[in-house]
């Protein structure tokens, strides 16, 4: 994956071991991985702080 990449995972995600995306992403390619405390599988694309988050990082790609 491009350096550009943004994987945001939730710490509460039901459907995935959010813990393990970090560690695998940094051996195996550039992204950026961030977990936010609390947020579940859906809620990293529908909460309004994930989508600022996400807005802030599109907005800073060159």
């Amino acid at each position: 994956m491009p350096e550009n990449t943004l994987l945001l995972v939730g710490s509460a995600d039901g459907s995935f071991q959010a813990e393990e995306y970090k560690p695998l992403f940094e051996e195996h390619s550039q992204a950026d991985v961030i977990k936010k405390e609390g947020m579940t599988h859906f809620s990293t694309l529908t909460d309004p702080n994930a989508q600022a988050l996400i807005a802030e990082r599109l907005d800073n790609i060159n």
